[in-house]
């Protein structure tokens, strides 16, 4: 049969075919096509009927339902989108937030290491100065007890000297 309506025909067939590509559950629905004729399936009638067939105003209710179900469609599209923008911007949000927290943590880090490498550093030097005076005083020790063994020794020697010199006499 010959439908009066073939661009409405396609649009519909086409919107509901995009209502139930996101999932819609559908209150009429396009089968599959019988020879040259689509037929409709209208929930809670039993049968089907071919388009060709449909009253003006089963067909305007069909469209009225397949655009609301369009609306309704692209409403919750846009929120779904608006939702993920929204994750997308708090997940952008959360990691500059956690790239400061990172970088001030690692300049704090840096700069505890630094102060630290300085306080080693000056407990280094004062060490090594410790050891420098102390080295210092041994050998000044050193010198001393140097000096009251030559002096000791040429006492030593002044005396055995003398012993010589009384024994021969």
């Amino acid at each position: 049969m010959f439908s009066y309506f073939p661009k409405v025909d396609d649009q519909i067939s086409e919107t509901l075919r995009l209502l139930h590509a996101v999932g819609e559950e559908l209150p009429v629905g396009v089968g599959q096509e019988a020879g040259r004729y689509k037929s409709v399936h209208i929930a809670g009638v039993g049968g089907q009927l071919h388009i060709g067939h449909v009253a003006g105003d089963l067909l305007d209710a069909a469209r009225a339902q397949g655009a609301k179900a369009l609306e309704e469609s692209k409403a919750r599209a846009k929120a779904i989108t608006d939702e993920a923008e929204m994750n997308a911007r708090l997940t952008v949000e959360q990691a500059k937030a956690r790239e400061k927290e990172i970088s001030e943590t690692a300049a704090k880090t840096l700069a505890d290491a630094k102060e630290h490498a300085a306080e080693l550093e000056r407990r280094n030097r004062d060490a090594c100065v410790a050891r420098t005076r102390a080295a210092d005083e041994a050998v000044a020790r050193a010198a001393d007890a140097r000096a009251k063994a030559t002096a000791m020794l040429d006492s030593l020697s002044g005396s055995i000297a003398d012993l010589r010199a009384g024994l021969k006499a």
